[in-house]
């Protein structure tokens, strides 16, 4: 029984995400990351690179979905770098019943937490300061969905601190569906 029960288990893990998914748009997303701390800011630049992949249909208003999130931030200058990828899975709630009705445009916010690996190499504090890390990634997304495969939002991760380093930052994005499952 107990050899059953593991698949079974396996399975149902995996079926929450997928479902999430059916008849929905898939897509990537592109935006720019802008990093919270000073320290960061000095030794990598104000605004970052930042691209993922994401679901982008909310077919029924109203209700909340489960959905899984995957998006990579990447600086690199003067010899200073920062990569974070996560992989997070969380709520998304679509505010159709707002007023917009009739419009092609959903309002939506969404709120996710799983796992980051920052990879880090920062000339800061007169050193250097460098680690490969796993952690945790908390964020909140507020967006506009348009025609059901286009999407604006604005959203900001809670990245582990690692070596006193804060990774923490608003990334404004733009994703796109371009495969429908």
């Amino acid at each position: 029984m107990r050899r059953c029960l593991a698949p079974v288990c396996a399975l149902a893990a995996l079926a929450a995400p997928a479902a999430s998914f059916a008849q929905t748009f898939v897509g990537p997303e592109v935006g720019l990351f802008y990093p919270s701390s000073g320290t960061l800011r000095d030794a990598i630049g104000s605004s970052w690179f930042s691209f993922g992949l994401g679901r982008l249909n909310l077919n029924d208003y109203g209700r909340t979905k489960v959905t899984p999130n995957f998006n990579i931030i990447t600086g690199d200058s003067g010899g200073s770098k920062v990569a974070i990828v996560s992989y997070t899975l969380g709520v998304v709630q679509s505010l159709k019943g707002t007023g917009l009705s009739k419009s092609s445009m959903t309002p939506y916010f969404a709120y996710r937490g799983g796992l980051s690996y920052t990879d880090y190499a920062v000339n800061a504090n007169g050193g250097r300061i460098s680690g490969k890390r796993l952690g945790y990634d908390v964020n909140a997304e507020i967006g506009v969905l348009f025609n059901n495969n286009l999407s604006l939002a604005a959203r900001y991760d809670l990245v582990s601190e690692h070596d006193g380093l804060n990774f923490n930052g608003l990334s404004l994005s733009l994703k796109y569906g371009i495969a429908k499952f």
